[in-house]
């Protein structure tokens, strides 16, 4: 299948899920692959949902480029985290951030640091 029959062919998944579910966003991490997708699917519907979910302990970078892409692209980006608050950079009237409740990730957190002596943000899953 050459390159423009795999966009065509993926528009067409993307129209027919649009079509199947009411309610559908796309999920981004704002890596390479995501941001492809997220291209994609504005190409069938600009006015998609695109949301992600992330930890405090992502880079900055990513935070940056998320904001850059969000302003670039007008996505109107919902962002999921896993924090008390939502960190400095992303206080930003163009991105919604939903807090998500720290205290499982928090119990968690300790018993992998007590079981592998590493932070959990250090450890490959």
């Amino acid at each position: 299948m050459e390159e423009t029959e795999k966009i065509e062919h993926a528009k067409e998944l993307i129209a027919e899920a649009i079509r199947k579910y009411p309610r559908i966003a796309v999920a981004c991490s704002f890596g390479k692959d995501s941001m492809v997708t997220v291209h994609i699917a504005r190409e069938v519907d600009p006015d998609i949902k695109i949301f992600s979910v992330m930890t405090q302990f992502k880079p900055r970078e990513t935070f940056t480029y998320l904001k850059k892409m969000n302003k670039k692209m007008n996505l109107k980006t919902t962002v999921y985290m896993v924090a008390d608050s939502v960190p400095k950079i992303l206080r930003d009237a163009s991105l919604e951030v939903i807090l998500l409740p720290v205290e499982e990730f928090n119990r968690k957190a300790s018993q992998v640091e007590s079981y592998s002596g590493r932070k959990i943000y250090e450890l490959d899953p």
